[in-house]
Parts: structure tokens; sequence; C-alpha cells
């Protein structure tokens, strides 16, 4: 299984012009999941004061980057599964969902009193709302059930 293959391009005249890189719907979950953590990571630190109060400007340029990424690659992966993800799909998506409220409730409790807030729920909620925007394709994904590319690619 190989995770990213090149492709040639050529023109109507059969010319071969650039090699365009695909990367899998896997490849790309794991990705995402990869730049959700370490945002994650650069918001708790902040809100933490780990990284120092006020924390430093290059953290925030990095926390803009990976945002635009995750983006990108939260786009792609709904673009690849076609919006036409299965209920199974959808209800995995939820119980994850509800779990991680759930986790994330618990963690405010324990930590009563040593996180800034005002730093934490802005970044976390942008975080959390990309990730439940996303959820369905990645559990579609995991479980291969897209009528679209991600099942083409298996041969179905």
């Amino acid at each position: 299984m190989s995770i990213v293959t090149p492709e040639p391009k050529t023109d109507p005249s059969g010319s071969r012009l650039r090699s365009r890189l695909h990367v899998g719907p896997t490849a790309l979950a794991v990705a995402f999941a990869a730049q959700l953590a370490i945002s994650l990571l650069i918001v708790l630190s902040a809100s933490l004061g780990l990284s120092g109060n006020p924390p430093p400007v290059w953290s925030g340029i990095i926390d803009v980057l990976l945002v635009l990424t995750l983006l990108i690659t939260g786009s792609r992966l709904n673009q690849l599964v076609g919006g036409a993800t299965q209920l199974r799909s959808l209800l995995v998506a939820y119980k994850l969902g509800v779990g991680l409220f759930a986790l994330t409730l618990v963690g405010f409790w324990i930590s009563a009193g040593r996180v800034d807030l005002n730093i934490l729920l802005p970044g976390l909620t942008w975080r959390v709302a990309v990730l439940l925007w996303v959820l369905p394709s990645i559990v579609a994904i995991a479980h291969r059930e897209s009528p679209g590319p991600v099942s083409r690619a298996r041969g179905q």
C-alpha cells in the first residue's frame, strides 16, 4: 500500500507535463490528527503558562499556519468522502464527539484555577468545531464506507 504515488500529467498532444503527487485518504487523516494534536499542544501550553506569560509571538504564528493547513487538510478529507457518509459513520462520530465533550469537562474540572480560560476557550472552540466538521469523514475513511474516490481506490 503506497501512501504517495506520482501521477504523470500529459497535455492533449500527449507530451508529459509535471508529475502530481496524490496522498491517500489514510495518510491525510493521520496528517490531520497530527496537525490537530500539535495545535492543541500549543494552545494548552499557552493557557497553562508553560511557554511564558504572555506566550511568544512565534507560537502564535505557528498556530495560525497550523490553522490554515488544518482547514486545507480537513477540506480535502471531506472532498475525498464526498459528503456521502453513511449513518454508521455519523453515529460513531457523534459518540466520539460526545465523549470528547465529556473529557473536556473533566479536564476543566481537574485543572481548575491553573488554566487561563481567556486563551484556552477561544482556541479550543474552533479546534473542536473543525474536528466535529471532519470527524464523520475520518470515520468513513476508517470504515471505508464512502461511495466516492475512497472506495474507488480500493477497487469497489
